[in-house]
């Protein structure tokens, strides 16, 4: 026989509680709570907000809600049983108010679609069902929205992120899926190892810089080189929360050929397409941002440690700035030391700048750089100077991969 508890109404006056109340004991605690805060509670029934509501205490969770309720309590024994699709429809709406030993209660904003997209989401490790076609199963994840525009999460390498909630260029990646363009996370995690040292130009919200320290540890190094104040001390945090601090460093500068003042244009949501302007134009929402070339970089970050800085792998991606950071560091891959480069060639911004692209891979060969087309397979294809007119045709970027 199914029991059920009858919870009053919320006050008029009532406001959620932000703090979590941990408690000991099952469901008794967790039913004094709600007498106490005088709070609605889950049902599989609609009514209307301000309604006494019925809370079926056990037996299988209904999941057809329509979310006028302020608050759901559900059991942690009937987390399998709870479609993902449920789980998803709180995600930017929703934090834990109590939980025990048995019980947890969320407490549900409202439903409105103006409102932030991410603020919390709690999700318990449940397998789910098979992902479209590719009958893969995925499991349950973590992303908290802890204010000041920012959200906590974790990479697929089980390192803590910090991500700028209002992107939707790499964040709701990174939240769903804990990774980022997988065909070049797989280059890194396959070349990278313990002791290499990892230049990320243009480190937006860190990703790889993270991924690159998890991989190369404490006797290695990881230079992050980011312009944008805010993505920059999101990288300062990661770095710090996952215990990099030793071996990591965080550069909140632009690369390019010369040493000099620019503006970076930035576009809307889209946090990880900001651009340096060229000749001094600006747009409506962009930064000051100051210019260095690499090796300039380097030297005040080895000044800084102690250690010698010298890159075995980097990642460049400065959308179509490129060209302009690998002549400010040409002396030093003039060196000719063994060096592997991930680099997006965006051939269509280099003309526009005034640059030749093919005279760009062309000085990739003379420095003595194999170059490969990485396809989002991860399968590779040789690249050439005969090769810029498909991608300049295609009007969109290559990632190549140099080696030597």
């Amino acid at each position: 026989m199914r029991k059920f508890f009858q919870v009053p109404s919320l006050k008029p006056d009532h406001e959620p509680r932000k703090e979590a109340n941990i408690m000991p004991g099952g469901r008794q605690s967790a039913l004094d709570w709600l007498r106490k805060h005088e709070v609605p509670a889950y049902s599989p029934d609609f009514r209307a907000f301000n309604d006494p509501i019925v809370l079926p205490l056990d037996g299988a969770i209904q999941q057809d809600t329509l979310y006028a309720q302020k608050y759901i309590l559900f059991h942690k024994g009937h987390l399998s049983k709870i479609e993902p699709s449920w789980w998803a429809s709180f995600a930017g709406r929703s934090e834990i108010v109590f939980a025990n030993d048995v019980y947890v209660i969320l407490c549900v904003r409202s439903i409105d679609k103006e409102s932030d997209a991410v603020k919390s989401f709690f999700q318990y490790a449940i397998d789910q069902t098979p992902d479209g076609l590719s009958g893969s199963k995925r499991t349950g994840r973590f992303c908290q929205y802890i204010g000041n525009q920012t959200v906590l999460t974790e990479t697929s390498f089980k390192r803590k992120i910090y991500l700028d909630s209002e992107d939707i260029s790499l964040t709701p990646h990174i939240m769903y899926d804990g990774s980022w363009e997988p065909w070049v996370t797989d280059v890194i995690m396959r070349e990278l190892g313990a002791g290499d040292t990892f230049v990320d130009i243009g480190a937006n919200c860190g990703y790889f810089s993270l991924l690159a320290a998890h991989l190369v540890g404490p006797t290695g190094f990881v230079v992050a080189i980011e312009p944008q104040k805010a993505l920059a001390d999101r990288i300062k945090k990661s770095i710090a929360v996952n215990g990099f601090g030793a071996f990591a460093s965080v550069a909140q500068l632009a690369t390019g050929e010369k040493q000099i003042q620019a503006s970076l244009g930035r576009f809307g949501a889209y946090k990880g397409s900001a651009s340096l302007l060229p000749g001094g134009s600006t747009l409506g929402d962009s930064e000051q941002v100051e210019v260095k070339p690499l090796p300039v970089i380097l030297a005040n970050i080895q000044r800084e440690f102690g250690r010698p800085i010298k890159p075995t792998f980097m990642k460049m991606d400065v959308e179509g700035y490129e060209y302009s950071a690998w002549l400010g560091m040409r002396d030093l891959l003039e060196e000719r030391s063994p060096m592997r480069i991930v680099l997006e060639f965006s051939p269509r911004r280099y003309v526009e700048f005034g640059q030749d692209p093919k005279a760009f891979v062309a000085d990739m060969l003379h420095l003595g750089f194999s170059i490969t087309w990485l396809q989002h397979d991860g399968l590779e294809e040789p690249f050439g100077v005969d090769s810029v007119d498909a991608v300049l045709k295609s009007d969109d970027f290559a990632d190549l991969i140099l080696r030597r």
